[in-house]
């Protein structure tokens, strides 16, 4: 009996407010004609086209000779875990050792997620979020002008930034990876793909395929499973990881690539 050699290719990009870069082209015959699969879609991303306008913050006139209050810093410069925090560092103290800080909160953060913004110090503001952070996710943080220093600078206009959490990918799978591109595979293979978060099964069946004789194998999905076991205290499992497992729709053809 003759085996076939295939290419499964994986097509996946992240929703919510991040940019999405084009996917790579499928790699075999060159056929322009082969159609393109849809994207794989992160579970808890916002909706497409869902956006949520900042709100217009106006200019502060400070009072004193105080040099004006500055962000120096802010962190993250790129892409967030699902459990790490935002924070923004100033150039001088803002909130005195031993007070308990009172008024609304210096800060906002959109789209809106559980937490609060705290002090870590006197001069460095961090957002201290009761839940993970919703993956494939950008965020607009702004700190509101008008802040004071404890010497009397004041912060005379908002400061905003953006971040963004990790945005769904796949990260492994078999019988074919990054480690072991080509194989024989046998009419009804089994194929498993590993993603990095939770992801929409019907997305799955829908961006996952296999490439053969120019034209392309559509996979049913026959299970999405997650990869960590939940916490025994929380019920939460901070492992998001999860594994599809696909057959194809119609047997492999023999003696193809």
């Amino acid at each position: 009996m003759y085996r076939s050699r295939l290419w499964i290719v994986l097509l996946t990009v992240a929703l919510g407010g991040c940019p999405s870069p084009t996917p790579p082209q499928p790699q075999g015959s060159g056929d322009a004609s082969v159609p393109q699969a849809p994207s794989v879609i992160a579970t808890d991303a916002p909706a497409p086209g869902t956006v949520q306008a900042p709100p217009v913050a106006k200019a502060v006139t400070g009072n004193g000779d105080a040099a004006p209050l500055v962000v120096a810093s802010h962190i993250p410069k790129k892409r967030l875990g699902p459990y790490a925090r935002p924070a923004v560092v100033f150039n001088k103290p803002v909130q005195a050792f031993g007070v308990e800080p009172t008024g609304p909160q210096p800060a906002e953060i959109s789209p809106w997620i559980p937490g609060r913004w705290k002090w870590l110090g006197s001069s460095v503001l961090e957002f201290d979020s009761r839940e993970r952070l919703p993956l494939s996710t950008e965020y607009w943080v702004q700190i509101n002008a008008g802040m004071t220093a404890i010497d009397g600078g004041v912060l005379a206009e908002p400061y905003s930034f953006t971040f963004e959490t990790q945005r769904v990918a796949a990260i492994g799978g078999s019988p074919v990876n990054r480690w072991n591109r080509f194989l024989h595979a046998v009419p009804e293979q089994v194929f498993k793909v590993r993603f990095n978060q939770p992801v929409v099964a019907e997305s799955v069946e829908s961006a996952v395929y296999v490439k053969g004789g120019g034209a392309l194998v559509p996979l049913t999905l026959k299970a999405l499973d997650p990869m960590g076991k939940p916490d025994p205290k929380t019920g939460l499992r901070r492992d998001l990881r999860m594994v599809a497992t696909l057959v194809p729709k119609t047997p492999l053809k023999l003696a193809t690539q």
